[in-house]
């Protein structure tokens, strides 16, 4: 569970387990101002007497990077004079970061209500939203009723819903977007949200690591996935290991640079393009990957949906590096050429 609540009177971050693998630091802001010695209490740049000490609770192991100059400023410390005259630091919330995790989702009726549930209790500060995707198997009453908001996208596609998404929710400090699923754990957005929250990164993307005794990717979309982020590294350049994860937050600058065009799987694909093309900072954190709910099937085609991402890779790369797809189309010319010119030699 990730907390984002503030805890009064407590002048210790308490810690989880989610994160003992990762170093990361509590919230470091910038001081403001110079705060005076009063009765029991300190006053802060604005005027106002505080008596007590509300610090954020990430829930985290270590410690977490300073945060950037470009990032949210949602804390600020100060320093307090204790009843025996020490002078103590202490971090106060200046305002709370708004967070969204949008669901899209198309006909997952089996999974939808314990996925709205689950993310409730991981994040409960957080504005839960299915955007649902002409379903008709009444899934978006039963999120509806797990305490979801609903949003209805008529043009069916992921790509589509994804548009939607980065139109409606580009205000927000952080946006969680993942798979109706069930396939993707929502106890460990921890590590993908920090980044975010603290400057360190514009877009963060969950790396699946399938539950091998689970079954939960099949060998064909396994091998589809190298070959696609071959593909990546080769036409485009280097992206996050799991180009296709459909689990990801995005950050302010990347809600307000990007603007999506895919209308169906490739989006994935798209996104990480685009913040190549912008220098947006990607950061990418092991998750585990579970099967699907039982009852409910993909909506991906690997070798429909997978051409069509192949092509989303040699149009970006037409875009972004068209020097690199030059000498690609040359080299295979020459290379069919010199295949050519032995056949006829041997005949």
């Amino acid at each position: 569970m990730v907390s984002l609540f503030f805890n009064v009177a407590e002048e210790q971050p308490t810690y989880s387990e989610f994160a003992r693998d990762r170093r990361a630091a509590f919230v470091h802001a910038f001081y403001t101002s110079a705060l005076r010695k009063t009765s029991g209490s300190f006053i802060a740049g604005d005027g106002k007497q505080v008596s007590q000490f509300a610090l954020l609770d990430f829930r985290c192991d270590n410690h977490l990077p300073s945060r950037q100059n470009s990032a949210p400023n949602f804390f600020q410390k100060h320093r307090r004079i204790d009843a025996k005259g020490k002078t103590r630091a202490v971090t106060s919330r200046t305002r709370t970061p708004s967070i969204s995790v949008a669901i899209p989702c198309f006909n997952e009726a089996k999974a939808i209500a314990s996925v709205v549930r689950e993310w409730k209790t991981a994040l409960p500060e957080a504005e839960i939203i299915v955007f649902d995707n002409g379903s008709t198997d009444g899934g978006a009453d039963l999120a509806r009723e797990a305490g979801a908001k609903v949003e209805f996208v008529s043009e069916r596609g992921k790509g589509n819903v994804v548009r939607v998404i980065f139109a409606l929710l580009i205000d927000r400090d952080a946006v969680v977007m993942v798979d109706g699923d069930g396939t993707y754990p929502a106890k460990e957005v921890g590590p993908l949200i920090i980044p975010i929250l603290t400057g360190e990164a514009d877009m963060t993307v969950g790396a699946r690591r399938p539950v091998a005794e689970l079954k939960a990717m099949s060998p064909v979309r396994g091998f589809g996935n190298v070959l696609i982020r071959f593909a990546f590294l080769v036409l485009i350049g280097r992206g996050p290991g799991d180009l296709l994860s459909g689990y990801r937050v995005f950050g302010p600058r990347f809600l307000a640079n990007v603007r999506p065009n895919s209308r169906g799987f490739e989006i994935e694909t798209e996104l990480t393009a685009e913040a190549i093309a912008h220098d947006l900072k990607i950061v990418e954190v092991a998750v585990s990957y579970h099967p699907r709910v039982a009852g409910t099937s993909s909506k991906l085609r690997a070798f429909r949906d997978g051409f069509r991402i192949l092509m989303t890779i040699l149009n970006r790369s037409a875009r972004l590096r068209p020097i690199r797809l030059g000498l690609l189309v040359l080299g295979s010319a020459a290379f069919c050429g010199f295949v050519a010119w032995k056949i006829v030699q041997a005949l």
